[in-house]
């Protein structure tokens, strides 16, 4: 499948916090008390400014998935987003990736 290429000026960097090591991965939303899943980081690399509910966070109104102008700033299509979350949180058909795994994709995908 072939994916709309992220614009750049966020792609190096969320390589690298992702292969960092120093973030714990959550699941079900970009960010809360636990740690972030792959967007979140992408989010926290964007400079995008958080507001809190609770232990969960959003980032321009949304808690789980990016909003549709975060999309278009970090140039991430609809379906990389679905693919990006599913390798995250796993599902039944699907394990669940590590960052450095989510990263390895990214780098050969978007």
């Amino acid at each position: 499948m072939n994916y709309k290429k992220m614009n750049p000026k966020y792609k190096d960097p969320w390589l690298k916090a992702l292969r960092s090591g120093r973030r714990k991965q959550t699941e079900g939303n970009l960010e809360n008390s636990y740690g972030n899943c792959c967007l979140g980081v992408l989010c926290r690399v964007g400079r995008i400014k958080p507001s809190r509910a609770g232990n969960v966070t959003f980032f321009d109104g949304e808690d789980a998935y990016l909003s549709e102008g975060l999309r278009e700033k970090f140039g991430i299509d609809f379906l990389a987003q679905r693919r990006l979350t599913t390798m995250n949180d796993g599902s039944l058909a699907h394990p669940k990736k590590n960052f450095r795994q989510i990263a390895d994709w990214i780098e050969k995908y978007l």
